[in-house]
């Protein structure tokens, strides 16, 4: 994704980025998924708004997902939802891909307590 802010440096323009994007990837608050993200070194400026590239990548545990499409339509949503709701006001262009990776039972989840 590539987001325009308004900063006084290269530095700050990458900050103001990185502490916007950097709570999604919390898994608490009953999120199903972890993330992280960096910047690239494609940072510039135009007509006072940084444009900074970032790549943020989500790692979302799904259950009761019939199929591989019906997993990643799933996922979409809920990562749709949270870049709405975390870049809302923010001039922003995104590009979402999902790659379905495991699909099955995980022998290892209690469901009374997972």
């Amino acid at each position: 994704m590539t987001l325009r802010v308004r900063a006084a440096t290269t530095h700050q323009a990458y900050g103001q980025v990185r502490d916007l994007m950097e709570p999604t990837g919390d898994p608490g608050h009953g999120r199903p998924w972890s993330a992280h993200g960096w910047g690239t070194d494609d940072i510039d400026e135009v007509d006072g708004w940084w444009r900074v590239p970032w790549r943020h990548v989500y790692n979302v545990w799904l259950r009761d997902q019939p199929d591989r499409g019906t997993a990643a339509t799933a996922a979409q949503t809920l990562i749709r939802g949270e870049l709405d709701r975390v870049l809302a006001g923010v001039e922003h262009q995104t590009v979402l891909t999902c790659a379905v990776e495991g699909y099955g039972i995980d022998q290892r989840l209690d469901p009374a307590t997972d």
